[in-house]
């Protein structure tokens, strides 16, 4: 009975181990979320990964909730893709985007030509930690 007791810690161990080798090499993104200067909280924070958007399928690949000083830390970022970061500020608490409602931001660049926020694609390496991926203005979209 012994070994088989010390059998299943071992397997136990090996497990633990192997699973904490894959969450190491995870990439990890963090920033804030600004809205006319002012630091956005409780706004969802969402991933979405380019090559699925491309190919038509479900991009969301994972996400965060901004804190109280619009902070946000997505974790077990898939390494060597390229995302979208977006943000969504759900005002009416309905767990859902309502166009001409709820404003959005996405990580982008300012265009001093357009005078607008061009999305810009983040790509994160093998156990890489992204930091000051901001998004700086949200918007609400025309609704439909």
């Amino acid at each position: 009975m012994r070994k088989w007791w010390i059998l299943l810690v071992g397997v136990g161990v090996a497990l633990t181990f192997l699973a904490c080798e894959e969450a190491l090499e995870k990439g990890q993104i963090s920033g804030n979320v600004k809205d006319e200067g002012q630091n956005v909280s409780g706004a969802y924070v969402l991933l979405l990964e380019e090559g699925k958007m491309l190919a038509g399928e479900s991009p969301l690949s994972n996400g965060s909730l901004t804190g109280a000083e619009g902070n946000y830390h997505i974790l077990l970022v898939e390494p060597n893709k390229k995302y979208y970061v977006v943000a969504v500020k759900d005002t009416n608490g309905d767990t859902k985007y309502t166009p001409g409602e709820d404003p959005i931001g996405y990580y982008g660049r300012f265009s001093e030509t357009t005078r607008t926020w061009i999305p810009w694609f983040v790509e994160v390496g093998s156990g890489e930690k992204k930091r000051g991926i901001n998004i700086e203005e949200m918007y609400i979209l025309p609704g439909f």
